[in-house]
C-alpha cells in the first residue's frame, strides 16, 4: 500500500500540509514573541521614564527645600536686623533726650544755686527708662542702672 503512487501523492500532501501549519505555527509563535518582546522593551522604557521623572521631582523638590529654607533663614536675618535697627533708633533716641536734658539741667545749674540732695534726679531716670524700655519694669530697671544720672553724677 505504501508504494501505492496515489498513497505516496496523498502521503505527500499531508506531509506538505502539515510543514505548512508547522511553518505557519512557528511563524506566529515568532511574531508574539517580537511583540512579547517589544512590549517589554516599551514597559522598560516606560519604567526607565518614571525613574528618571522621580529623579527630577525629588531633585525638584530638594530644590524647592533649600530655597524655602533659605528664605526662611533670611526673614530671620532681616527680622534680626530690623529689631537691632529699631533698637539703635531708640537707644540714639534716648541719647539725644538725655543730652537734651543735661544740657537743659546744666544750663539751670550753671544759672541758679542749686540746692538738690545727691540722689534726687534718680527718680527721672527710671521714669525715663520705662518710656524707652515700652513700659517694661525689668527693661527699664536694668536700663536705668546702666545710665549716669546727670545729677548725681
Amino acid at each position: 500500500m505504501r508504494e501505492d503512487p496515489e498513497y505516496r501523492a496523498k502521503e505527500r500532501e499531508r506531509n506538505a500540509a502539515a510543514q505548512r501549519r508547522n511553518r505557519l505555527s512557528e511563524e506566529y509563535r515568532a511574531r508574539e514573541r517580537a511583540k512579547n518582546a517589544l512590549s517589554r522593551a516599551q514597559a522598560r522604557m516606560d519604567d526607565e521614564y518614571r525613574r528618571k521623572e522621580r529623579e527630577e521631582n525629588a531633585i525638584s523638590m530638594a530644590i524647592l527645600r533649600q530655597n524655602d529654607e533659605y528664605r526662611r533663614k533670611e526673614r530671620v536675618r532681616n527680622a534680626r536686623a530690623m529689631a537691632q535697627a529699631r533698637a539703635n533708633r531708640k537707644f540714639e533716641q534716648a541719647e539725644a533726650r538725655m543730652a537734651l536734658k543735661r544740657n537743659n539741667v546744666n544750663s539751670n545749674s550753671q544759672s541758679e544755686t542749686s540746692s538738690r540732695r545727691v540722689g534726687e534726679g534718680c527718680g527721672d531716670i527710671l521714669a525715663f527708662s520705662k518710656s524707652i524700655s515700652n513700659n517694661s519694669e525689668v527693661d527699664a530697671e536694668v536700663l536705668a542702672e546702666e545710665m549716669v544720672c546727670w545729677i548725681c553724677g
